[in-house]
């Protein structure tokens, strides 16, 4: 093969090594300081997923800690934050009521995997000692 044709070649493996990287490489940003009920220090993401996996539409996000935290909607359309410690099997409801600011958006992003899209989240909340925020995009 010619020296040419071994760098064409490579050029078009390199494009579509950064095209999928691109395609598939997300963010996930943010912590959030935990009142003492719900383990105290932060909670730090570690990797978020579709929702899809477990049965729910949203994103669940795994803490450096074990601890998980869903974002999903209900059947009305509410957006709900579920929390659950780390080893946990159930999660609980948190920042439902008594917040001075609550934002929450999780919604399908522009690209998907396998037919499953890459979730996006937004989550900014003042909720007594639940302070912080977290976001998130192409979570598969």
């Amino acid at each position: 093969m010619s020296r040419a044709r071994t760098f064409a070649s490579l050029a078009v493996l390199g494009g579509i090594a950064a095209f999928v990287y691109f395609i598939g490489h997300g963010s996930l940003k943010g912590s959030l300081a935990r009142p003492p009920e719900l383990g105290a220090g932060r909670f730090v993401p570690k990797t978020c997923s579709n929702g899809q996996h477990d049965g729910f539409f949203g994103a669940q996000i795994l803490g450096e800690d074990g601890a998980r935290l869903r974002v999903t909607r209900d059947a009305t359309g509410a957006t709900l934050v579920l929390y659950a410690a780390a080893g946990a099997m159930s999660f609980a409801p948190i920042a439902q009521t008594g917040c001075t600011r609550r934002r929450v958006d999780v919604r399908e992003g522009s690209v998907s995997a396998n037919h499953v899209p890459g979730m996006d989240l937004d989550l900014e909340l003042t909720c007594g000692e639940l302070i912080g925020s977290i976001s998130a995009t192409k979570c598969f």
